[in-house]
């Protein structure tokens, strides 16, 4: 079947952290705790109606970002939280401000964009409360009609080794205060908080599980350099671990290694993308032979079920300095150039870096 992609570069036709903790428990004596997860949370104030769900898909859980380690940059991993704004009456809801802080203390990134109906608006940013990280979002709730808000709130799960009591949960607690003029310029009582929780599970520099979107990649990576990173181009949840393989492998490479890639709908289907996803495979110069050439790298894959393996084809031109997936084929590496944006090149150091397209994920030796 005909797939056609297109995006930047590749186109294609085809408190503190414990001041926080006290808020959570102190907030059960205000509101809701909001339970992330299967059962949504909701918190109900005149005109307006706050739920929260956990964004990740299938078990709520993510890994502990991994610290620094000789010359390995520190990896993020990321938890998401759906949040839905509704005004259920055509009575209209001005100037209310939602603060997010994370109990871990962490950083946020603030939503890339919000989907609003019925006359409603709303803009976030981020900012603090006192020292922790937070989101603060202004929104407005239009007159009649029932209008509503719809957006994605990342956070950072913590480093193990900095986590707070409880060391396996990440609470995001949230507040609402309604005034006139500029956030706490007027404003009223706090009318409502709740905390949410979602689980830290173990993770290892080279095999993490977390939560990814356009601006919000996954990477793992070897003590000796070697990483693998994954670039959607729309949300999901992905585990990424690479490993050594027993695998053969081209002659160039003093050591085979393998990642394997799994992003999955909750009930466990493959999820297609397209346009494709970025796969960047960074291999040290460390693992090279001498005379070993780029444009002779060669990549297998095989297929989710483990039943297919087969050569990675190379990418085709589309003509306007892009990349597209050949007909037929559900994956492509890009040819090497010495144009680092192309993805496929040797940097300064020697190390080579490898940029594969692919629809779906599975499980690339290299």
């Amino acid at each position: 079947m005909d797939r056609t992609e297109s995006f930047p570069g590749v186109s294609s036709t085809t408190t503190s952290r414990k001041q926080s903790v006290r808020v959570a428990a102190a907030s059960l004596a205000i509101g809701a705790v909001l339970a992330i997860g299967a059962t949504p949370a909701r918190a109900d104030l005149t005109n307006l109606k706050v739920d929260i769900n956990s964004g990740i898909t299938g078990v709520n859980s993510v890994s502990y970002s991994q610290p620094a380690a000789g010359k390995q940059a520190a990896l993020s991993v990321w938890a998401a939280f759906t949040v839905d704004v509704t005004n259920p009456s055509p009575n209209n809801v001005s100037n209310a401000w939602l603060t997010f802080i994370n109990s871990q203390g962490t950083p946020f990134k603030a939503p890339p964009t919000i989907n609003a109906t019925g006359g409603a608006t709303g803009t976030c940013a981020l900012g603090s409360v006192g020292p922790t990280p937070a989101v603060i979002c202004k929104v407005s709730m239009g007159g009649n009609s029932v209008g509503s808000l719809n957006f994605t709130l990342r956070a950072l799960s913590p480093q193990a080794q900095n986590a707070q009591p409880p060391v396996d949960q990440m609470s995001i607690l949230w507040s609402v205060q309604t005034g006139q003029g500029a956030a706490g310029s007027n404003p009223s009582q706090i009318t409502n908080k709740g905390a949410g929780i979602v689980n830290l599970a173990a993770g290892s520099p080279t095999d993490l599980r977390g939560y990814i979107d356009p601006d919000t990649g996954l990477t793992v990576q070897d003590t000796g350099g070697s990483s693998t990173k994954v670039s959607p181009s729309k949300p999901a949840t992905a585990e990424v671990e690479q490993q050594v393989s027993s695998s053969s492998c081209s002659n160039q490479y003093k050591v085979c290694l393998q990642s394997s890639l799994s992003i999955k709908t909750a009930s466990g289907d493959l999820i297609q993308f397209n346009p494709p996803l970025i796969i960047d495979l960074l291999r040290a110069k460390s693992t090279l032979k001498g005379g070993a050439k780029i444009e002779n790298a060669v990549l297998f894959y095989t297929t989710d079920d483990g039943l297919t393996t087969y050569q990675i084809v190379g990418c085709n031109s589309d003509g306007a300095g892009g990349w597209v997936i050949p007909p037929l084929s559900d994956r492509c590496l890009i040819p090497a150039s010495s144009d680092p944006a192309q993805g496929t090149f040797v940097d300064q150091a020697g190390n080579w870096h490898l940029r594969v397209l692919a629809f779906t994920n599975g499980i690339i030796n290299w």
